[in-house]
C-alpha cells in the first residue's frame, strides 16, 4: 500500500481548495485483511515481507512453505497441512499478518501469547536462511498455530524431551538430534525429527519448557486447541503415507486505497461557500489521483 501527498503553490485558489479538502475530508487507508484462519484440516495465513523481495526469493519461500506442508501433514497423520499463503510484499499488512518474513539471517521466533494464531499482533519472524529450512517454519509454526512450547530447553537451561538414546520421532518441539561419529552407527550430522511427541515418550525427567507450561505432551496439547484432531495410538512413526495438497500462493499487488469522507452536517451551509468549496476540493482530489486507484465516498451529517 502506498501514500501520496498533495501540495501546490500556484495560485490562492488552489491553496484554498485544498485547505478546504484537508479541513473537510479525511483521507482513509483501508489496510489488507485481519489475521489467517483455520478451516477443515487447513492454514490460510497472511505474510508480511519485511523488505522489497525479488521474484526469485519469492519463490524460494513458496517453496519452502510447500515442504512445510508436508512436514506439517506428516507430523499430524494426515490431519493438517497448510493451504492459502496470502503474502504482501514490501513491508505491507504489518500488524494483522501472521508471519514476518526478513532478508536478513537471523534466529526465528513467534512471540508471545501463543497461540497467536487468530490475534492481530501476534507473528511468527522467519529470516531469510530459514527458507531453506522447512523444518524451522514447522516447529515455529507449532509455537504459533498450536501453542507448543520448546523442548531443548526449560526454566533450568538445557533440556530433552527423549534422553538417550535419541530418536528421530521424538518431538519437533525438540529442534533435533544428533549422535556422535561411530557411536551407534552415528555419523555426526543433525537429524530433524518429523513428529510431536505422546504421553508415551513426553519428557520422562520433566524438565522441558512444554512440560513446565502444558505439563503434558505436544499432541495433547494441540487436542486441547483442535478437537478434531485424532491423537495417534501409540508411539508416533515417521513416514506417514500422504502427499500435502499443492499450497495456494497468492501476492498481492501494491495499489492506493482511498476514502473521502464529506461533512454534511448544517455547519456546511454557513457561510454557503464551505459546501461549494469542499464539493470543488473532491472533484480536484479525483483529478489528482493515479489510474488504478482505488477511491470510496462516505458522508455524516449532525448526527455521527
Amino acid at each position: 500500500m502506498k501514500g501520496r501527498y498533495f501540495y501546490s503553490g500556484v495560485n490562492s485558489l488552489t491553496t484554498t481548495l485544498i485547505c478546504a479538502l484537508l479541513i473537510n475530508l479525511a483521507i482513509v487507508a483501508i489496510a489488507y485483511p485481519g489475521a489467517g484462519k483455520y478451516e477443515d484440516g487447513k492454514f490460510t495465513l497472511i505474510i508480511s515481507v519485511r523488505h522489497d523481495a525479488c521474484a526469485t526469493r519469492l519463490k524460494e519461500w513458496r517453496i519452502a512453505f510447500q515442504n512445510a506442508s508436508e512436514l506439517l501433514l506428516d507430523a499430524t497423520d494426515g490431519q493438517h497441512q497448510f493451504g492459502t499463503f496470502i503474502v504482501c510484499n514490501s513491508a505491507r499488512a504489518g500488524r494483522p499478518a501472521d508471519i514476518y518474513l526478513f532478508e536478513e539471517d537471523g534466529r526465528s521466533y513467534a512471540n508471545l501469547p501463543l497461540p497467536g494464531l487468530g490475534r492481530p499482533g501476534s507473528h511468527m519472524f522467519l529470516y531469510g536462511d530459514e527458507r531453506y529450512k522447512p523444518f524451522v517454519i514447522v516447529h515455529e509454526f507449532a509455537h504459533y498455530g498450536y501453542g507448543l512450547y520448546d523442548e531443548y530447553s526449560g526454566p533450568d537451561g538445557d533440556a530433552e524431551c527423549v534422553e538417550d538414546p535419541p530418536h528421530a520421532t521424538a518431538s519437533i518441539m525438540e529442534g533435533g538430534w544428533w549422535q556422535a561419529p561411530g557411536v551407534d552407527g552415528g555419523d555426526g550430522f543433525v537429524r530433524e525429527i518429523s513428529e510431536f511427541c505422546v504421553s508415551l515418550n513426553h519428557d520422562p525427567d520433566m524438565d522441558t519448557e512444554q512440560e513446565h507450561v502444558h505439563g503434558k505432551s505436544c499432541w495433547e496439547t494441540m487436542i486441547d486447541f483442535y478437537p478434531d484432531l485424532t491423537l495417534p495410538t501409540g508411539l508416533p512413526e515417521e513416514g506417514f503415507a500422504c502427499v500435502a495438497d499443492p499450497i495456494v500462493w497468492i501476492e498481492l499487488e501494491p495499489e492506493t486505497r482511498l476514502v473521502l469522507c464529506m461533512d454534511r452536517s448544517g455547519s456546511m451551509d454557513t457561510p454557503p461557500w464551505k459546501m461549494l468549496y469542499a464539493k470543488l476540493g473532491a472533484k480536484l482530489f479525483v483529478e489528482l489521483v493515479e489510474k488504478g486507484d482505488k477511491i470510496g465516498v462516505v458522508s455524516y451529517g449532525t448526527a455521527v
